[in-house]
């Protein structure tokens, strides 16, 4: 499953360079992973311009199918969940009607070098881009 992903981050990120950075692991080792996969299929998966690559055509169909596996293991693995009595997953919401609206104040402590130390109100969208520690 492992390998499938790596094609998928690849077509997301444009670039082996880029996804190999993504999934922490060398760009050289990914790239020898595309091309046994590719002589594996007898067709390439990535169109290869000068510092990107694109899906090739065998290569959609190969993203397709990654995407319909990988979705597939999700279900497995939320099966095997089932068969514990633990329930994980995602939730996705659609339409989201507001009940009620609470004012509630947030303290952060900061280090004194911190971007947003030295600004006397926060706003959470602020701090949203930096890491919290509970």
């Amino acid at each position: 499953m492992r390998q499938l992903s790596y094609i998928e981050s690849i077509a997301k990120a444009g670039s082996i360079r880029k996804a190999a950075e993504t999934l922490a692991i060398t760009s050289t080792a990914l790239n020898r992973r595309v091309l046994a996969l590719e002589e594996e299929l007898g067709e390439p998966v990535f169109k290869r311009p000068p510092r990107s690559v694109r899906l090739s055509t065998a290569g959609g169909l190969l993203l397709h199918h990654i995407r319909r596996q990988l979705s597939e293991y999700e279900k497995l693995k939320s099966q095997i969940v089932d068969l514990s009595g633990e329930r994980q997953g995602h939730v996705r919401l659609n339409e989201v009607q507001v009940l009620a609206r609470v004012r509630q104040q947030v303290h952060a402590v900061l280090a004194a070098d911190h971007p947003l130390a030295h600004k006397s109100v926060l706003r959470l969208r602020e701090c949203a881009q930096f890491p919290v520690g509970v």
